[in-house]
């Protein structure tokens, strides 16, 4: 069943932690296998592309002026506050994709790109705001394949940002 749904591999129960990081391994080794896909509301399988780790980054600029401002300890601070709402904030989209509900998907590109602006986290900033539009555009199925790119980014921007 997994596999005619489009799934190349799959692990069965009990899984022992040596299998699954063969099975791991096995596809992240191999570029072809480095993209993933989402089912749309329609059942359609759709490709989406990885985010790109050099795409990750904070405007220094940004942090440097909010460093000025505050100060380096407060905006450390600031940097665990946002981490941890950035973690509620993906875990409700991830709760949304499985209700399909477009209104709190957008609720949350809203939110994140506002408070990713704050630290200059550019590429978290630029995926919420698309994940906001499809609100707009009444759009799930591209609310799914920005989902699909937003959270592997808030993953990458919450470790570039707790080496400030």
């Amino acid at each position: 069943m997994c596999l005619a749904s489009g799934m190349n591999s799959y692990a069965t129960k009990p899984i022992s932690q040596k299998d699954l990081l063969a099975l791991v391994d096995t596809w992240c080794a191999n570029p072809e296998t480095q993209t993933t896909a989402v089912l749309s509301p329609l059942g359609e399988i759709i490709p989406v592309l990885p985010i790109d780790e050099h795409e990750i980054n904070i405007d220094k600029v940004i942090l440097d002026e909010l460093t000025a401002t505050l100060g380096h300890m407060q905006v450390k601070e600031l940097v665990q506050i946002y981490l941890t709402e950035l973690t509620t904030r993906c875990e409700t989209i991830k709760q949304a994709i499985i209700s399909q509900d477009l209104s709190v998907l957008s609720r949350e590109g809203h939110t994140i790109k506002s408070i990713s602006a704050t630290f200059g986290a550019t590429a978290l900033k630029a995926q919420g705001k698309e994940l906001e539009a499809c609100g707009y555009n009444d759009d799930l199925t591209t609310a799914l394949l920005v989902t699909e790119r937003l959270l592997p980014c808030a993953e990458a921007t919450a470790c570039k940002l707790m080496m400030i």
